[in-house]
């Protein structure tokens, strides 16, 4: 079976340690790496400077995480300042366990051991664009459904911003046309309800066994059923019904704010997300999964220049969403 191609978009906030205000990415290319020139040659060679430091801290080995059970090392990383963009290849993979190899059809004979420190890498393409008026940034991370570095390399960002004094904030975001299209083809499938910390008296009327529990919660799952969501959503409107309209006081759940409500969609692809509606601004943010022509021929990974070419189509219809104007740009 092929190895799907994913897509993960986070918007980015830059700040200052200690203060809440963000700064725009100009203001912090200037503090980091003044330079009092020109404006496109000082940009030019800010970027310069920014990708150099990255290559420097994070490009000559491999950095794991916490618990070294993987590794990330930026490789391939090229800056175009006219556009704002920032974009290359990483490469990640597992590490910290010793693995044999074989060929999968034969299973007796090894062909080889990778080590408690070697690293099993794939190849990884990023795009982070950092528009120099504009106190937001997008980044996008390119991953395989079946294995990811996403944390990895974001927690590489975090501890490079950390360590020239400032605070990265990312957010996971997903362009509202993907959004629409996944609710358009999917099915609620599940919906759930969720209450946290029961009191001790809820708890031991429960069963004494979770006398001494504090943490204990209470969750009610129904499933077995699929529905469109425009079935679900038009009859609680019209019909001024709840999810959840029996009487559960016995579980500390008699108000919708007294628990945390869960709808789970799927669609034809198996490909699933959830929605938090307890949540006032909370939104359905499914994964992003990219089309296999975007593959190199005959291989399971990315083609530098079709996925460079996709990532910057997407990412002039993310300009318009979060209302950045074309004027902006240089």
């Amino acid at each position: 079976m092929a190895h799907t191609l994913k897509l993960n978009i986070y918007v980015l906030e830059i700040k200052k340690r200690g203060e809440r205000t963000p700064l725009t990415w100009q203001e912090f290319y200037k503090n980091i790496y003044g330079i009092e020139e020109t404006r496109e040659t000082t940009k030019d060679r800010q970027y310069s400077m920014f990708k150099n430091a990255l290559l420097t801290r994070f490009g000559e080995r491999f950095t794991e995480n916490e618990n070294r059970t993987k590794g990330v090392s930026l490789k391939n990383f090229e800056f175009q300042s006219s556009r704002n963009i920032f974009s290359g290849t990483f490469k990640g993979g597992l590490t910290g366990i010793e693995q044999e190899l074989f060929h999968n059809n034969n299973a007796n004979e090894t062909t080889g051991i990778l080590g408690y420190n070697d690293i099993a890498t794939l190849i990884y393409y990023f795009k982070l664009w950092t528009p120099y008026d504009s106190n937001i940034g997008i980044l996008m991370l390119q991953s395989y459904a079946s294995l990811g570095c996403n944390a990895e390399i974001a927690d590489v960002l975090k501890k490079f911003f950390q360590s020239l004094g400032y605070t990265l904030k990312l957010s996971r975001f997903v362009p509202h046309e993907m959004i629409e299209h996944f609710k358009r083809t999917s099915s609620i499938y599940q919906i759930s309800f969720e209450r946290k910390n029961l009191s001790s008296d809820t708890r031991h009327q429960l069963s004494p066994i979770y006398d001494e529990f504090p943490n204990v919660n209470a969750k009610l799952i129904f499933s077995g059923f699929r529905v469109s969501p425009e079935r679900v959503w038009d009859k609680l409107s019209s019909q001024n019904i709840k999810l959840l309209e029996a009487d559960i006081t016995m579980l500390e759940m008699a108000t919708n704010d007294d628990y945390t409500t869960i709808v789970s969609y799927e669609d034809a692809e198996g490909h699933k997300s959830n929605l938090n509606i307890s949540k006032r601004d909370s939104e359905l943010k499914p994964n992003i999964f990219l089309p296999d022509t975007l593959k190199e021929d005959g291989k399971e990974i990315p083609e530098l220049t079709k996925i460079d070419r996709h990532t910057n189509s997407l990412l002039e219809t993310i300009k318009q969403e979060i209302g950045y104007t074309v004027q902006n740009e240089n």
